[in-house]
């Protein structure tokens, strides 16, 4: 019998859980509440329904593919030290084209079109999104006092308004619902506008963080053309979609994009920062 390992194989398995391993935990925990709360048939369906759909997350998470250009490329900016060597990457056709995972915190997510981008434009993209993490920009106080209350506070709501929903009133449910509902509303337009200015000084971190990468690993002596190029082709593609901007989606979309400065402020952050002037 072949007893060889592979360690490789094993390294990239204790990687790929390291990315799952926040949801596992939740998982576990949903899981065991959901035990322990089998006399209370509400919070028990709760904590089983949000098991149910972390077990899909972290399923679907665990088989979604990679491009091999994009992988290669990865791995390479891994090797040159760019990228942290715990990283990993996935192809995933919700994302519009490159996103730092969040509730993945270790994984680097691609839209499948992005694959055909040049590849210092993939580059660039890649280690912009290593930015957000090396800046430890998604732990944030602004994004955690945003998330935090959003969710704290209209459960505190729904547990005062416990008695009043389960009445049988129907008329007090709608108002506590209602109540519930336009605090949020309104909490995040409030929020939204406090937090543009900087979340788009996040954005020129990030790309500052991708421009001294290429400059300082590949010796890229002009990443502002880069970073241009890949805005250009970005936009490019989205314009080939054939997706109709004034849809409600496209709407909500463009209305969160003024997080990002303007594709020229971003290219001339660049170029002045990190070019090589020519004589």
């Amino acid at each position: 019998m072949n007893f060889n390992l592979d360690f490789n194989e094993i390294k990239n398995g204790i990687l790929e859980f390291k990315s799952v391993f926040p949801p596992t935990i939740l998982f576990l925990i949903s899981a065991l509440l959901t035990v322990l709360l089998q006399g209370t048939i509400l919070f028990m369906l709760i904590f089983a329904f949000f098991a149910l759909i972390l077990g899909i997350l972290i399923i679907r998470h665990l088989i979604l593919p990679n491009d091999e250009k994009v992988k290669k490329i990865f791995v390479e900016l891994k090797n040159q030290g760019a990228i942290e060597k715990t990283r990993e990457i996935r192809c995933d056709k919700r994302v519009r084209n490159f996103k730092s995972g969040l509730f993945f915190y270790n994984t680097i997510f691609y839209n499948e079109k992005s694959c055909n981008l040049d590849d210092d434009s993939i580059r660039f993209a890649l280690l912009h999104e290593e930015g957000h993490k090396v800046n430890k920009q998604y732990v944030n106080p602004p994004l955690f006092y945003f998330i935090l209350p959003l969710i704290v506070i209209p459960v505190i709501f729904l547990v005062l308004a416990t008695a009043e929903i389960s009445s049988g009133e129907i008329v007090q449910s709608f108002l506590w619902c209602s109540t519930i509902f336009c605090y949020s509303i309104l909490f995040v337009v409030f929020t939204i506008n406090n937090l543009i200015e900087p979340l788009k000084h996040d954005e020129y971190q990030s790309d500052e963080f991708a421009a001294k990468m290429l400059k300082e690993k590949l010796n890229k002596k002009r990443p502002s053309i880069i970073i241009d190029n890949l805005l250009k082709a970005l936009n490019k593609q989205f314009e080939e979609t054939g997706e109709d901007r004034d849809s409600v989606k496209n709407r909500l979309i463009f209305a969160f994009a003024r997080f990002h400065p303007l594709d020229e402020d971003r290219v001339k952050n660049i170029y002045e920062k990190f070019d090589e002037k020519l004589n």
